[in-house]
């Protein structure tokens, strides 16, 4: 079950998107009026986005709303009726784009999850691959700024010792169940520095490593969604495969400061980890984190147990990997914030607020 985020209903995320936008008020102030084109406008990722800027609309940006032009595919209602949203259905990989010069351009569309990616290859390699293709071929060279949402699943398979940088070379098995979200990714940073060299598109690379908060899809396999639904339905919380594998973990408002600071003010051609740096923590702890904060927060006891799952896309996963976010320090002057004991209580609270649980079949 996806859950589409409005800060209007929820206290979480209102205080989320309210300290994106304080952080960012400069960044956007100066970029009032424009228009931005942004791909999964459903997703979690680009619906925050579209929630913090929303916000920024809707206080401080009255006079000159920042024009939002929104890729979903979902014939749902994808956010809300304010004038400068413009939803655009359809599939990004097919569909005809308005013939308009967008100021800024967020790729963000593709299955993000094992899970699904495993079950549409095909899918994801369209949606990544030819949905970026065909944005950059409707003449965006004067286009602002371009930022594609790529993965620290392009770093592959091979174990490594310490953090991993930007300038690591990953060791991809391109025949593996898991290559098409990565090897689609990879395309996509190959054609994001053709463009820059040869047309002199202004795109930035945002490698994003694991990412969680509200409107995550709960149904969609990864740890933190498994262990949050768990959570929040007050079911004991399983561990299926290595509990000792390591992750950084990032909360979303920090995710959307950190990309967004990479499409205003980062290097054209330049590749950044996007990542908290101090949220490593195992599976095994992940989920007893998860179980703390339930039991807090629901008055539940939630216990952790182990099962040794036979699920194809554990079985190739990278037992540990953590980002090295030095060069996004140095360059664009963040740090995140949110501890992981923090981003399991917002994340938490805000399915407490929506009555989540009361609505899981």
């Amino acid at each position: 079950m996806k859950c589409l985020v409005d800060y209007t209903k929820s206290s979480v995320v209102y205080e989320d998107v309210k300290r994106v936008a304080a952080y960012l008020r400069k960044l956007l102030v100066q970029h009032k009026g424009k228009s931005f084109l942004i791909t999964g406008a459903h997703g979690m990722i680009g619906n925050y986005i579209v929630q913090s800027i929303r916000y920024a609309n809707n206080t401080f940006l009255k006079r000159s709303p920042i024009q939002l032009y929104l890729v979903s595919r979902s014939s749902a209602k994808t956010v809300s009726d304010e004038k400068y949203i413009h939803v655009l259905h359809g599939d990004i990989a097919t569909m005809k784009l308005p013939l308009k010069q967008f100021d800024f351009i967020i790729h963000a569309a593709s299955n993000t999850a094992p899970k699904l990616y495993t079950e549409h290859p095909i899918d994801t390699l369209k949606t990544n691959v030819l949905g970026f293709f065909n944005i950059l071929s409707s003449n965006p060279e004067k286009s602002q700024g371009i930022l594609f949402i790529s993965s620290s699943e392009v770093y592959g398979g091979q174990e490594h010792e310490g953090k991993t940088n930007e300038n690591r070379l990953g060791t991809i098995d391109q025949l593996s169940i898991r290559s098409s979200y990565v090897e689609a990714k990879r395309f996509c940073e190959s054609m994001s520095v053709a463009y820059n060299q040869e047309v002199k598109s202004h795109i930035k690379i945002a490698r994003l490593f694991h990412t969680f908060g509200p409107g995550m899809n709960m149904n969609d396999g990864r740890v933190f969604s498994d262990f949050i639904h768990d959570g929040v339905s007050g079911n004991d919380i399983q561990i299926l495969g290595d509990k000792t594998m390591k992750r950084a973990f990032l909360y979303l408002s920090d995710a959307v400061i950190m990309l967004l600071l990479v499409l205003f003010k980062g290097e054209d051609g330049e590749v950044y980890n996007i990542g908290n740096d101090t949220n490593i923590a195992s599976i095994n702890s992940f989920a007893r984190a998860v179980a703390r904060e339930s039991a807090y927060i629901f008055q539940k006891n939630i216990h952790v147990s182990y099962k040794n799952g036979n699920i194809k896309y554990f079985q190739k996963a990278v037992r540990s990997i953590t980002p090295d976010i030095s060069k996004f320090k140095k360059n664009l002057h963040y740090n995140p914030v949110i501890s992981l004991q923090e981003a399991c209580r917002r994340t938490l609270r805000y399915y407490k607020e929506i009555n989540y649980g009361t609505n899981i079949t």
